[in-house]
């Protein structure tokens, strides 16, 4: 019985991964559907789609008392909903799984120039130069141990069937790394310019 009781973890362990290669594999194939589908996508608010996500997970940034932050701007972005959606969900989990008990990470949508962005970021142990790239490759979590970057390459994924895309970067504070940023970033003509404004 002991012996049984102490791989109880590690197999609980198990059953979370192969829980997450499935949904993994479950959202690729809706994202194969939905690409399928037509592409006559709405004008979607990305704040809006921000702040429902951090209302989804507020149990889980409560549970950890985690100082959530959301700095958004209204912007328009040409979407398909579940994708932006699933998108956003994806990467406000992977900050809340990455940010230590009770420090900050939020969430920023803002406009730049002839562009739209939403950065989600937390103050994880930042992300080496060899895992970046690695961190995009479907279920690269599983080769790596860390959990770093899990559904990171539906993501991608997610990002370059909108029109946009995704990339992560080391915020740093002087020499010490603070966090990361994960920046989504659209250009247009995904974006919903308003015809009121020269383009």
């Amino acid at each position: 019985g002991e012996a049984v009781a102490q791989r109880v973890p590690q197999m609980l362990r198990t059953v979370d991964r192969a829980t997450d290669v499935a949904n993994e594999f479950l959202t690729q194939m809706k994202l194969e559907q939905r690409l399928a589908a037509s592409r006559d996508w709405p004008v979607l608010r990305l704040d809006d789609v921000a702040r429902e996500a951090a209302l989804e997970f507020s149990p889980l940034i409560a549970d950890k008392r985690l100082a959530f932050e959301l700095d958004a701007l209204a912007v328009e972005v040409n979407a398909d909903a579940w994708m932006l959606g699933e998108l956003v969900r994806n990467l406000l989990a992977n900050a809340i799984g990455h940010t230590p008990a009770g420090a900050p990470l939020g969430v920023v949508v803002r406009r730049a120039v002839g562009a739209a962005e939403l950065v989600v970021w937390d103050s994880g142990t930042g992300i080496a130069d060899d895992v970046r790239e690695r961190a995009f490759e479907p279920y690269a979590a599983a080769t790596r141990g860390t959990g770093v970057g899990l559904g990171l390459s539906i993501c991608r994924q997610l990002a370059q069937a909108m029109g946009a895309d995704v990339q992560l970067f080391n915020r740093s504070d002087g020499e010490q790394i603070v966090g990361v940023d994960a920046v989504v970033r659209w250009s247009a003509p995904q974006l919903s310019l308003d015809p009121r404004t020269p383009a």
